[in-house]
């Protein structure tokens, strides 16, 4: 389970990448887990807007990176070790699915794929795959395959 914990973690890291492209081509809206890390630090009490510059990155990156090393077990847990990339992708799907269409609009921390920008519903759709696609090839390389 720790491994499949980094894997999360380094498959969330390349995901990264498609988020950050798009971010930079509409800066006025952030990510998702941006937003979702904001929100619910309002709801605790810690409004980012009093952090300090050099740390609003690095909480909603720490948060992101930490749903990846539990999702990451999960889908080993589910899948096995030698799973197909169509499995993979569609845990990337429903990971998105459970997160974006459903429970994160339900306990209002973002807008359903409906309400929310095209692009950036998109480019959070997208990403997922990204991220399945990038689980699959780091526990490869980690199996020696």
């Amino acid at each position: 389970m720790v491994a499949d914990g980094a894997l999360g973690i380094g498959a969330t890291a390349v995901m990264t990448l498609p988020m950050a492209l798009r971010w930079r081509a509409q800066p006025a809206l952030p990510p998702g887990p941006v937003v979702i890390t904001e929100r619910v630090e309002r709801l605790l009490g810690a409004a980012p807007e009093g952090h300090r510059s050099g740390l609003r990155h690095p909480v909603w990156l720490a948060a992101h990176a930490s749903f990846g090393a539990g999702v990451g077990p999960v889908f080993g847990m589910l899948a096995g070790r030698r799973a197909s990339s169509g499995t993979v992708l569609a845990y990337g799907a429903a990971v998105w699915a459970a997160n974006y269409a459903l429970l994160l609009p339900a306990l209002s921390l973002y807008p359903s794929p409906r309400r929310d920008d095209r692009l950036r519903a998109a480019e959070t759709f997208a990403s997922h795959l990204v991220w399945a696609g990038a689980l699959r090839g780091l526990r490869r390389l980690a199996d020696g395959d």
